[in-house]
């Protein structure tokens, strides 16, 4: 099973001072910045895939600037992401067209000409047909079976019947291409029953390559229940991607379905926007092991503490100082000087600061408090920087544990991409 990691310009600065908190006056965005698999030294995925969402063009703002979106275009993805040397060779390129980016349109902006174009631009080795996403899974309806509440926005056979007619004219319009890259039909279904039908429309048009789409809000019980009805009505030769599929905690139950690859930004986004299992670290048997990272909020940046000071609830004297202590109490420790004990109670005196409700500034946190407390003394008792081989831990060590900034969260995120990369290979 391949691992795809969704790229969305996630580079981080390799020169960044962690002491001083800021990069170099002469930086250049993207051009001195390191993509992960530069910063690792070894990819942590086994491709990368791009949306059209990401990219972005004149209908849609994606999340490259209009300057990289050109670049892109004109060079090509691998010279783009750099992986065009030797080291990267084995790394595949993987498109789709960003169907979460025009969900609520009735319609795709897209017609299949232009997606082939992109792909074709874009020196891609695969690509996924124009679909139009579908939320919404109903476990028990059977055959043609439609959900009552449906509307004009959330027409579940409308859009069903749109991704197939795009997948056939992307199919046949791709053959002008003359095999430069292999088409994927992307399956979309709102239960077991029609994603099966779609899937077996597809096989019959000439797919040999489905990726199943909405897969990222469903459980795994209903991808489960999806890959069992897709998977009567294809060949045992036919190849499956799950778009947005980051469940490696179960990945185990998915080894009997012909899962070919799947893609996720999961483990680095979560760096960042899971408050609680933010650090990753192998686990016992085939699970991951989660830590707290050390949230050290910017005292000048972070605007629930502005607010606190401008409220005249604390001081900005008392902030800073306090910030600061926790940080080079953390540093301290990392480099072998500093006391659990004492680290930690740097830590939960910021932690009163900025966990303070503002509208209710007298609000009892002691609960809150203690479990901050015991997800850090957790996190400094077992020291993972100190037991990971990746470059993350080895150049950053302490630093990539500290919730606090992108240049922090971004690598701890590139360090989660690698555990992921490592698990999933090991579980399999």
């Amino acid at each position: 099973m391949k691992f795809l990691y969704a790229d969305s310009i996630d580079t981080v600065d390799p020169e960044y001072d962690f002491v001083e908190e800021r990069s170099k006056p002469d930086r250049k965005i993207y051009w001195d910045d390191q993509f992960p698999h530069e910063y690792l030294e070894s990819p942590p995925y086994d491709g990368i895939l791009v949306s059209m969402g990401i990219v972005g063009d004149h209908k849609f703002a994606g999340k490259y600037t209009q300057a990289q979106s050109m670049r892109f275009r004109r060079v090509g993805a691998r010279k783009f992401l750099r992986i065009d040397k030797p080291a990267f060779k084995h790394l595949n390129i993987y498109g789709d067209c960003g169907a979460f980016n025009y969900s609520g349109l009735s319609e795709p902006p897209y017609v299949p000409s232009e997606i082939l174009e992109f792909y074709d631009e874009g020196q891609f080795t695969h690509g996924c047909s124009v679909d139009h996403v579908i939320f919404q899974f109903y476990k028990n309806l059977k055959g043609d079976e439609t959900p009552k509440d449906i509307n004009e926005k959330n027409d579940v056979k409308n859009r069903f019947e749109i991704t197939l007619s795009n997948a056939e004219i992307f199919l046949k319009e791709s053959k002008s291409l003359k095999g430069k890259f292999e088409p994927i039909g992307v399956v979309q279904g709102w239960s077991p029953d029609s994603m099966a039908k779609a899937a077996d429309s597809l096989i019959k048009m000439g797919y040999e390559y489905l990726a199943l789409g909405g897969m990222v809000p469903l459980s795994a019980d209903s991808i489960h229940l999806a890959l069992d009805s897709v998977s009567k009505k294809i060949k045992k030769d036919t190849k499956i991607h799950l778009l947005g599929f980051g469940k490696i905690d179960r990945i185990k139950e998915f080894e009997k379905y012909n899962i070919f690859s799947i893609d996720t930004t999961s483990p680095l986004l979560r760096a960042f926007k899971d408050k609680k299992r933010n650090l990753f670290m192998p686990g016992k048997k085939n699970e991951l092991t989660y830590y707290t990272a050390f949230r050290i909020p910017q005292s000048t940046e972070n605007r629930a503490l502005m607010r606190l000071i401008k409220n005249n609830l604390f001081s900005y004297e008392e902030v800073h100082t306090k910030e600061k202590y926790a940080l080079s109490s953390l540093r301290s420790f990392g480099d072998g000087n500093g006391q659990l004990e004492e680290t930690l109670q740097s830590l939960i005196e910021y932690s009163k600061i900025h966990i303070t409700d503002h509208e209710n500034p007298n609000k009892d946190n002691s609960d809150k408090l203690e479990i901050i407390y015991k997800d850090y003394k957790k996190l400094l008792q077992d020291k993972p920087w100190e037991k990971c081989d990746c470059q993350v831990c080895k150049k950053c060590g302490i630093q990539m544990a500290i919730f606090r900034g992108s240049n922090r969260n971004k690598r701890r995120g590139i360090h989660n991409l690698h555990v992921f990369n490592n698990q999933l290979k090991k579980i399999l």
